[in-house]
């Protein structure tokens, strides 16, 4: 009799312990990057069929405002997964989601409900690729890795130039004429397009629609009337000629934003994008709402420098586009006004711009700090690639330098983190596009936490990593 009670009670235990790993599971939350932002838990588990796609159900309901353009909800139930959405964006993240817990679940997802709606608007990316040959074939993998990670900002810096032109100085050499330049897009302007490698007008076109359909929006940028090399070679005759008390030799990428020629001369470029064509239905940039007019590290007059962002922001309004530029105006003050309504701002150098400032401006703005979220590869300065453990635990996207910012401000839009290719030229070690692949999912994949969730992290960096590898599989 003792030997069967003891038995029963093995038994017993057993069953317990199958019971409590069993709840555990049914209330673990399923594992994803990012972190769904909220989790009711239900009973049991969905072992999910070979074709996951035939127990999922799908809902377009464009009343669930609560859900925002992207959010959604997933009803993970015993035999179906139900998903709720306002707008196709917010069907793609769902499948998104569901996409990774079938890698992460071993086959089985617990069941339950996810309400999943993101806290910042943008989370972004800026990518310099007027300095770097990047084939737009490499911004199809890009754009695949932010909309994994729910991402939806790709700014594409579209011309840049080296930019430590006093190194050809110390060689006798005029930077005009040797510092290495590019403008990226098929132009109708002679001698503009980049000759080693360059985007035809339908080919970002294609790229813009693609990126659309995965919840990423195209920025396209200009840069100008600074990093402008590209453009002065076209129009010598705009290089300013002002007086330049810092870094003198990069008066040859500097436009002259006195001249009123400068300004017709930016606007005419910029409305062969903005407008369409002769012959053509739609204008390159019909479906970027966004584009951003650069206006960075300008070393000319202040005056004339705000005269001129004024009249290019109003340009890109005229043409019904919302303009994106960067925070340079605490470092050109004047008395010539700024226009700042609908105008968005990246927040990235606390000697240019400080974020409070620029929202009492009136301007919407985008954490782009440099300190925090800059990476040049290979240099021995801005590798954020070198911080991540740090960003997943400290960073957050509201905190920019010595401001903090309530996420519920509405002139606050989010983050984005920049990778800029400074290291061109003499200074090139031979890098590539390829060699920037994972880096980007690395860190796509650390900050796109803070940026949807905008909270702790919901686990270990370790613990995170070991995730990441899980859905690279």
């Amino acid at each position: 009799t003792c030997q069967m009670l003891d038995v029963i009670m093995k038994k017993l235990v057993f069953a317990v312990s199958c019971l409590a790993t069993f709840s555990l599971l049914a209330l673990e939350k399923p594992a994803t990057v990012p972190e769904v932002t909220r989790w009711e838990s239900g009973n049991g588990v969905l072992k999910l069929p070979a074709d996951v796609k035939r127990i999922v159900e799908t809902k377009l309901d464009k009343a669930a405002k609560d859900l925002g353009t992207e959010g959604y909800t997933m009803d993970i139930g015993p035999r179906k997964i139900r998903i709720t959405a306002a707008t196709q964006t917010g069907l793609f993240y769902a499948a998104q989601t569901l996409k990774q817990m079938v890698k992460t679940s071993g086959g089985n997802l617990p069941q339950g409900k996810i309400t999943d709606v993101p806290k910042y608007r943008v989370r972004g990316f800026v990518f310099d690729v007027g300095r770097l040959p990047v084939p737009i074939e490499f911004l199809y993998e890009v754009v695949d890795i932010m909309a994994s990670y729910k991402m939806n900002d790709l700014q594409l810096h579209l011309n840049d130039n080296y930019i430590w032109h006093e190194d050809y100085v110390k060689q006798g050499k005029d930077p005009f004429k040797e510092s290495y330049a590019a403008f990226r897009l098929e132009s109708k302007l002679k001698g503009l397009t980049a000759k080693d490698v360059s985007y035809t007008k339908k080919g970002f076109m294609d790229l813009v629609a693609y990126a659309k359909k995965k919840g990423v929006n195209i920025v396209p940028e200009f840069d100008m009337p600074g990093h402008a090399l590209a453009l002065t070679r076209v129009r010598p005759d705009l290089i300013y000629q002002g007086p330049m008390p810092h870094h003198p030799e990069r008066r040859c990428e500097m436009m002259d934003a006195a001249n009123p020629e400068t300004l017709k001369f930016a606007g005419e470029l910029f409305d062969e994008y903005l407008l369409a064509e002769k012959g053509k239905k739609r204008a390159v940039f019909a479906d970027c709402p966004v584009v951003h007019i650069g206006s960075d590290e300008f070393f000319g007059s202040a005056e004339s420098y705000r005269r001129f962002v004024d009249g290019l922001l109003g340009h890109v309004q005229s043409r019904k586009y919302t303009p994106r530029v960067w925070g340079s105006l605490r470092r050109k003050p004047g008395k010539t006004p700024v226009r700042s309504e609908g105008v968005q701002m990246n927040i990235w150098s606390m000697d240019w711009g400080r974020a409070k400032e620029s929202i009492d401006l009136g301007y919407d703005i985008i954490n782009t700090f440099d300190r925090q979220l800059y990476l040049v590869p290979t240099a021995n300065y801005y590798r954020m690639d070198r911080n991540l453990k740090g960003l997943w635990e400290n960073w957050q996207p509201n905190v920019i330098g010595p401001d903090t910012i309530d996420p519920e401000n509405p002139h606050f839009l989010g983050a984005s983190w920049a990778c800029w290719n400074d290291m061109i030229g003499p200074k090139h070690n031979g890098y590539t596009y390829k060699d920037l692949k994972e880096t980007s999912e690395n860190v796509c994949g650390v900050l796109s936490e803070k940026m949807w969730r905008g909270e702790k992290p919901p686990r270990s960096f370790e613990a995170h990593q070991e995730v990441l590898k899980s859905l690279r599989k």
